[in-house]
């Protein structure tokens, strides 16, 4: 984390080569279970319920393919990017699920919503190739943006700011840093903000320099590389939007537990490795700390549930079955906690007293959960369940 001053901008970084990963190589593929400490913990700060995000597109060109036209301003709707069609579709698929696990700690929790407000694309005072951005830069043009009316300011947003090739933000690249964000104050508001270098052009910082045979899942390596990070850094000012808040004991946020890690993987039809799809397209993105009576890295919700009676005759065998979603199979299964009880279905006979009925489920990222749901077992007389 570099943190400056309380009265400059601060934020936390992504780095393209976390220290601490915990796991092991299989075919030449890290295979990472986590970084820093085993657990994550909420420590008082703000959450963003519902995030939004603006794009500051800050180049005399078009950066990404398909994108707003230098000097224009606009709906995120309008933005014709992959990185616009994954920030669209962001909020309410699968994967951004998991950020919906995290609360203030007075039960408010984080909702599945990404909502891509808007973009200016900005052609002034652009940067020049092999220049760095500095984060006073950052806060000048996001403050430029606010003032000149290109921007609208919202307390849920966070403003990323794309800069094109070869130009550097806050000396990311320099320090193995992918991209950050942070937050400083406007005129009293809290403005949240996220340094976007083009990483497709640095190296450590595209999926491929992670794992062999990765390839360009939309044929758009500088999008595909991109989204990534994008995703990287809006859960995490989602669940930590003043960095103070949910963090490991080593200060990791959620999205630094899981870094570079992107388990399991799929093909797509151009042969690239895929993991999720989001918006009738295939990307790979690194996968998010999940909340759960084990914690660890998933790509999307891994949840349960238990089929089976809540009441049962003395003497009679009755059956229950865990019912496992998301995640990654294959699972494993402990019931009552008993690792010897290991199948999917589990069968008991009451001797004659009430309990609960409850399942350990493991899936293969090591994540173990209990399903939301437990059963109250009351011994009856008519049947085994009902």
């Amino acid at each position: 984390m570099a943190v400056a001053p309380a009265q400059q901008p601060h934020g936390h970084v992504f780095r393209a080569f976390p220290a601490g990963t915990r796991g092991l190589h299989e075919a030449g593929v890290l295979r990472a279970a986590f970084i820093g400490d085993p657990t994550i913990s909420y420590h008082g700060g703000p959450i963003i319920q519902a995030q939004k995000v603006a794009a500051i597109y800050w180049s005399s060109r078009t950066i990404y393919r398909g994108g707003p036209a230098p000097g224009s301003a606009s709906a995120g709707s309008s933005d014709g990017s992959l990185v616009g069609l994954f920030l669209n579709h962001l909020g309410g698929s699968p994967y951004y699920a998991i950020n919906a696990l995290y609360h203030d700690g007075s039960g408010h929790f984080i909702q599945n919503s990404v909502t891509y407000s808007q973009y200016w694309a900005s052609n002034t005072g652009v940067p020049a190739p092999g220049s760095n951005v500095t984060l006073s830069a950052i806060e000048a043009k996001i403050v430029a943006g606010f003032t000149s009316g290109s921007l609208t300011f919202d307390p849920s947003t966070v403003y990323l700011v794309f800069t094109d090739s070869a130009v550097d933000q806050d000396n990311l690249f320099p320090d193995l840093d992918c991209a950050e964000h942070g937050h400083f104050t406007w005129t009293g508001h809290d403005v949240k903000f996220g340094a976007m270098p083009r990483d497709v052009d640095q190296f450590g910082c595209k999926q491929g320099d992670h794992v062999s045979g990765v390839g360009s899942p939309n044929n758009d390596p500088a999008a595909d590389a991109e989204v990534n990070t994008i995703a990287h850094e809006t859960e995490e000012t989602n669940t930590d939007e003043d960095i103070n808040a949910w963090l490991d004991a080593h200060g990791n946020e959620s999205a630094d537990k899981c870094a570079w890690t992107f388990d399991p993987t799929y093909t797509t039809a151009n042969g690239a490795k895929a993991n999720m799809n989001i918006g009738g397209k295939d990307f790979l993105i690194q996968r998010q700390w999940h909340l759960a009576f084990v914690q660890g890295c998933e790509v999307q919700v891994f949840s349960a549930t238990i089929d089976g009676p809540f009441e049962v005759q003395p003497s009679v065998l009755c059956d229950w079955t865990a019912n496992p979603s998301g995640g990654a199979p294959p699972y494993t299964y402990a019931w009552q906690g008993n690792s010897r009880a290991s199948s999917r279905t589990f069968g008991l006979v009451n001797g004659g007293t009430s309990f609960d009925m409850f399942v350990n489920i493991t899936d293969a990222n090591g994540v173990t959960l209990e399903p939301d749901e437990f059963v109250d077992v009351r011994q009856t007389n008519p049947r085994c369940g009902f």
